[in-house]
C-alpha cells in the first residue's frame, strides 16, 4: 500500500470513528462519509484496517526499554491496560464497535487471535507447541471478560477494570500452575 492510500485510509478512519459514536459501525456510515473510496470492500474492510491500527499502536507503545524490563505477566497486564485507556478516549465508539462484532463473530475472533498473538509475542513467548494455542485462548477470554467490566467502569481511572483484569490473570495463573504441577507429577509416574 502506498503512502497516500494509507493516509487516505487514516483520514477516512478518524472520521469513522468520530461518527461511528453516533451512527454505529455499518455501511451506510461509511458511504455517507464518502469512505468507499478509501475502503471499496465496505465496513468490514474500515475495521479490519482499524484493528491493525490498534494492534500496531500497542506494539508501538510496548516497545519501550521500560516494557521490556517488565515480567510476562505485567507486560500482559500493560499491553492491556493501554488499549483500555485509549478505548476511554472513545468510550462511545468502543461500545458501537462491541455491538459490530457481536453481528459479526468470525471477524471478532480474527481480530482478537491476532491481538492476544501480538501481546504474547511482545511480551516475549516463544511457545510453539499447544501452549501457543491455549495462551493466547486464554488471553482471548481474559481480554474479553475485562472489556465488558470496562464498558461499566464509571472511574476516571479504570482503577475498577485494572483490579477485574488483574483477578482474571491471577486466574489463568492459577490454571498455568495447575497445568504445570499435573505435568510434573506425570513425569515422577512416568507419564509425561
Amino acid at each position: 500500500m502506498d503512502k497516500s492510500a494509507k493516509n487516505d485510509k487514516k483520514q477516512v478512519l478518524e472520521a469513522l470513528l468520530k461518527e461511528a459514536a453516533f451512527s454505529g459501525f455499518n455501511q451506510q456510515t461509511l458511504e455517507k462519509l464518502g469512505g468507499l473510496s478509501a475502503f471499496p470492500q465496505g465496513i468490514a474492510q474500515a475495521v479490519d484496517f482499524f484493528a491493525e491500527q490498534m494492534d500496531a499502536k500497542m506494539e508501538a507503545h510496548c516497545e519501550t526499554d521500560a516494557f521490556k524490563r517488565l515480567k510476562i505477566r505485567e507486560k500482559i497486564k500493560e499491553g492491556l491496560m493501554f488499549r483500555f485507556r485509549t478505548h476511554q478516549k472513545q468510550r462511545e465508539t468502543t461500545r458501537r464497535l462491541m455491538s459490530y462484532y457481536a453481528l459479526h463473530a468470525a471477524q471478532a475472533a480474527d481480530h482478537a487471535w491476532k491481538t492476544a498473538d501480538k501481546l504474547w509475542y511482545l511480551a516475549g513467548d516463544k511457545a510453539t507447541d499447544y501452549n501457543y494455542y491455549t495462551k493466547r485462548t486464554m488471553l482471548i477470554g481474559v481480554y474479553s471478560s475485562t472489556l465488558l467490566a470496562w464498558s461499566t467502569d464509571t472511574t476516571h481511572d479504570l482503577s475498577l477494570t485494572e483490579e477485574f483484569l488483574d483477578r482474571r490473570i491471577g486466574d489463568v495463573m492459577k490454571i498455568e500452575g495447575a497445568k504445570k504441577s499435573v505435568k510434573e507429577f506425570l513425569g515422577k509416574l512416568g507419564i509425561g
